[in-house]
């Protein structure tokens, strides 16, 4: 399964702690390599994001508690799933509620 993580930051980090936080966050970035398949920042904003391909939901969560940053994000997750099976799937609801009101 896949999912999006969007993380902004919401509380200002103590600056004495900021360096500390920084590796703390890129050796949690190298701990998760391989399920962590995609990672970003934003330029300019104290925000990014990730695509985290992983089992289930609580192994996202147990790779998120981790998370180094978390106390001071706001954190959105998404599931993510297959763009074309999507689209058909909403094709088909959508043919079969026109038929439904044809009656």
């Amino acid at each position: 399964m896949e999912f999006l993580a969007i993380v902004k930051n919401k509380y200002p980090m103590p600056q004495d702690m900021v360096p500390g936080l920084m590796d703390a966050t890129i050796a949690w970035m190298h701990k998760y390599e391989g399920r962590l398949e995609h990672t970003w920042g934003f330029a300019g904003l104290q925000s990014g994001g990730g695509v985290a391909n992983v089992e289930s939901a609580e192994e996202l969560d147990e790779i998120m508690t981790e998370f180094p940053l978390g106390p001071f994000s706001d954190i959105e997750i998404y599931p993510l799933v297959d763009m074309e099976s999507s689209l058909k799937h909403a094709k088909q609801i959508a043919q079969a509620m026109a038929l439904s009101a044809k009656g």
